[in-house]
């Protein structure tokens, strides 16, 4: 049969042909999707509800989840931290970055799970420390994790706020960094400027400590106090001889293994701008997860990929 873009004589042609009628076939069935039935059965917890106060009757609502701004969430955490704590052992609620952040940076997600937040809505356009921690958290997890006791449901909620959460120890932990392997990243270097790059790279070690709020108001410790780093090399295979380099910690309160982060950043000390850093290769463990003696670090690049750089060190840790 003609198609529709022929001429208007060939479709006044096609009243004398006769048609046959075709026979009709049957709709075929949409196939059905799949999903987790445990899945589906949460799906009722996630009615997004407008945030006015934990006051409120909608703050009761078992079905109902609060999407907060960064901002809100940390005047709640200063004015009302033991109704947040207790609100969120039960119910769902979500942090997103302030609107002010038109750069595409981060809060740190590690301040709102102390708080006992479920979800943090991250800006994925850069890698930066907040994108680290998150990875720490979940690497390994398939996209979530449980809360530590005392974050449950199940938990008695006391009414004390001291009680309210599981207590924090008190942390020593001592990373002994012995060598690197393979530090410098793969990411942009074509073949001659990776050779350069090799040849001259000035590379330093630093180690941070997430715990507690790290650097800062929940502890009142100055950033410093939650910072090591190495010395410069000339090579990125460096050697930090056998009694190894030692990046220690001791004394840090109020630590809840499962909220704590050990960050690694491998930085080129050559190539730093004034006031920025050539990241090479970087490493985020959760405290809990960090085990004791000696051991490869595996390094990440600025993609978040696994490049074959490693670092040799020594843990010590103790939690009393």
């Amino acid at each position: 049969m003609p198609s529709v873009s022929e001429s208007a004589q060939s479709q006044e042609n096609m009243s004398k042909v006769p048609t046959v009628s075709q026979p009709t076939q049957p709709l075929e069935k949409s196939s059905k999707v799949h999903i987790c039935q445990s899945l589906a059965q949460l799906a009722v917890y996630t009615r997004s509800e407008h945030f006015e106060s934990l006051e409120t009757p909608q703050a009761k609502r078992p079905t109902h989840i609060f999407s907060i701004s960064e901002d809100r969430i940390l005047d709640l955490v200063t004015k009302q931290q033991h109704q947040l704590l207790a609100h969120n052992k039960n119910y769902f609620m979500r942090a997103f970055p302030a609107v002010r952040r038109i750069g595409s940076s981060n809060p740190d997600p590690s301040v709102f799970w102390r708080n006992g937040v479920q979800m943090v809505a991250l800006n994925w356009q850069h890698l930066d420390e907040a994108m680290m921690l998150n990875h720490a958290m979940f690497a390994d997890q398939k996209g979530w994790v449980l809360k530590p006791h005392g974050y449950q449901s199940a938990d008695k909620t006391p009414n004390e706020p001291s009680e309210l959460v599981a207590q924090g120890l008190t942390l020593d932990l001592i990373m002994t960094i012995f060598a690197g392997h393979n530090l410098l990243s793969s990411d942009s270097h074509d073949a001659s400027e990776h050779s350069r790059s090799t040849r001259s790279i000035r590379p330093v070690v630093k180690v941070q400590l997430h715990v507690g709020g790290g650097s800062d108001k929940e502890t009142g410790a100055s950033e410093s106090e939650y910072k090591r780093r190495t010395d410069a090399r000339k090579t990125n295979h460096p050697n930090f001889g056998h009694c190894g380099d030692k990046m220690t910690f001791l004394n840090i309160p109020n630590v809840v293994p499962q909220f704590s982060f050990v960050r690694v950043k491998i930085e080129d000390e050559q190539r730093n701008g004034l006031g920025s850093q050539h990241l090479l290769s970087w490493a985020c463990i959760r405290l809990d997860r960090l085990r004791q003696g000696y051991r490869f670090i595996h390094l990440m690049d600025c993609q978040g990929k696994v490049q074959g750089g490693k670092l040799l060190v020594k843990i010590s840790k103790k939690l009393y």
